[in-house]
This record gives structure tokens, C-alpha cells and sequence, in this order.
């Protein structure tokens, strides 16, 4: 797997911005380490589907590190809190009201328990040069 960093890539984020120039990215987030066991461990098995590949890994705190050393400005923004849906979707296709419920759930911690939005599986990446 080649890294967003490596140096063999031709095209790097911080090369085709301009001086000021902004970076907008929306990826999905790997903080939270319930959905990255799912991920890892069920995904792919138990009648669970695979909606990606291998070489797809949702972006890692270390990397938001790289992000913080090569710009001026980054900020992470978190849209909703993408967790429960998550789960739900996966386990319990079909079942419309529990997946219902699973998105209820998602609202309230975003709405009302906002220091979990950290934990969400989707996240916006802001750069700055």
C-alpha cells in the first residue's frame, strides 16, 4: 500500500496547493476502536459485507500528525456522529426500524454528547499553507 506521504507519490497535497491555498478532504477516521474491531474482525465474515478492499484503511490519528508538521492550519471538523448507523447497517440489514433506531442514536450523541463526535467515522480534514 502506498502512503498519501510517500515520496513516490506525484502529486502531493501540499505540492498543487498555492501559497495560502486550502485543502478540503473527507475521509473516514479510524479513532474509533469499536468500529475498527468490527472492521477488522467481523467484516467480510458472518454474513457481514466488505464494502471496500484491502488497500483501503480509513485515516489514522498519525496521519493527521503528518498533516499538523506539512501546513500552518489544520482543523478536523465532524459533520455528524457516524457510529451506530454504522453498526446497524451491517448488523441489522433489513431491519429497518432497528437501523432507524441506530440513526436516532447517532443524532442524540452528536446533539447532546458532543465531545464523542471525535469518535465519529467521518470526518472533514482542513489544510492551510
Amino acid at each position: 500500500m502506498v502512503s498519501f506521504w510517500d515520496s513516490t507519490e506525484p502529486y502531493k497535497l501540499d505540492d498543487v496547493l498555492r501559497p495560502d491555498g486550502r485543502g478540503i478532504l473527507f475521509e473516514n477516521s479510524s479513532r474509533n476502536a469499536i468500529l475498527m474491531s468490527v472492521r477488522s474482525h467481523m467484516v467480510g465474515r458472518s454474513g457481514i459485507p466488505r464494502y471496500s478492499d484491502n488497500e483501503e484503511y480509513p485515516l489514522q490519528p498519525r496521519e493527521i500528525a503528518l498533516f499538523r508538521r506539512r501546513f500552518a492550519r489544520v482543523a478536523t471538523h465532524y459533520p455528524e456522529f457516524l457510529f451506530f448507523k454504522m453498526l446497524g447497517t451491517r448488523v441489522f440489514r433489513g431491519r429497518k426500524k432497528l437501523q432507524n433506531f441506530c440513526e436516532g442514536l447517532d443524532r442524540v450523541v452528536y446533539h447532546y454528547l458532543p465531545v464523542f463526535n471525535k469518535h465519529s467515522y467521518r470526518q472533514i480534514v482542513e489544510v492551510q499553507k
